[in-house]
């Protein structure tokens, strides 16, 4: 295995684990403090993004991203023990569609001037 391959493996497992440790920190904070998280987002039925429609659904998203980081990092674990090609292959196309999405994300706040 190539060991720049296996030293970003290395980096972006710790990078999700620090991710989820942030992730659910969020969630803690708005199970203590909904009102807060309420007027930053402005929750509504009429947002465009299903994530700010509810609470229940800004949790759930975030809940949605902690499975996808355990999963990623359960992938990339089994690849650094057994060395299969079909989990790399499986490992590239996931970082590439995180990679296209926060490429999207980045674009629409810069659309929309920063402002969220």
């Amino acid at each position: 295995m190539n060991k720049i391959f296996k030293w970003k493996i290395h980096f972006l497992v710790g990078l999700s684990i620090f991710l989820i440790i942030i992730i659910f920190a969020d969630v803690f904070s708005i199970w203590t403090t909904p009102e807060e998280y309420i007027k930053v987002y402005e929750f509504s039925n009429n947002s465009v993004e299903w994530r700010y429609k509810s609470i229940f659904n800004y949790i759930l998203s975030d809940i949605i991203v902690i499975c996808f980081l355990i999963l990623y990092i359960i992938l990339n674990l089994i690849f650094l023990i057994k060395n299969i090609k079909f989990i790399k292959s499986i490992i590239v196309v996931i970082e590439v569609a995180v990679l296209i999405y926060l490429i999207y994300n980045f674009y629409t706040s810069y659309i929309t001037g920063f402002d969220h």
